[in-house]
């Protein structure tokens, strides 16, 4: 019994549709400021594409489908780069997190909410993962007016 408490603790709060949007507002205007994602952030954002760009459908933990399935959904709804915002700021777990109704309601939310989401730094990041070319891990994306560096692809 203490283990499956214990289990339940560790997961992320489960985020109400405004608290989601309030988050990806703060990652927005970071990343607008700062010229792209952290390290981190971009990692989360290569996954989410790598999930979407997967021609076969694979058989992956509940947490996994969850995401899968939102992330789909959200481009469906409001596009890559509103993917690319979530997956960085919301992440897997998060979404996993998430009451079915949140899930459901949150990419309708991003869209009216788009014109104060969306930025040029996020819709370059989200169309250079987006590419069938993808960066290569560590990779930090060059959006123009700013300097990155990147790793070595091996």
């Amino acid at each position: 019994m203490a283990r499956s408490f214990q289990h339940v603790t560790n997961r992320p709060k489960s985020l109400t549709v405004n608290e989601a949007v309030r988050k990806l507002l703060g990652v927005s205007e970071l990343a607008g400021e700062r010229g792209g994602f952290k390290a981190t952030e971009a990692k989360r954002v290569k996954g989410a594409f790598r999930h979407l760009n997967a021609t076969a459908t694979e058989e992956g933990s509940p947490r996994q489908q969850h995401y899968v399935n939102f992330i789909r959904r959200l481009k469906e709804v409001a596009g890559a780069a509103m993917v690319a915002l979530s997956a960085a700021g919301l992440g897997q777990a998060a979404v996993y997190s998430m009451t079915d109704r949140v899930r459901t309601e949150l990419p309708f939310k991003i869209l009216e909410d788009k014109g104060d989401l969306q930025n040029a730094v996020i819709e370059a990041i989200a169309t250079k993962y987006a590419s069938s070319t993808e960066p290569c891990p560590g990779q930090l994306v060059h959006v123009a007016g700013h300097i990155s560096s990147v790793r070595e692809c091996y």
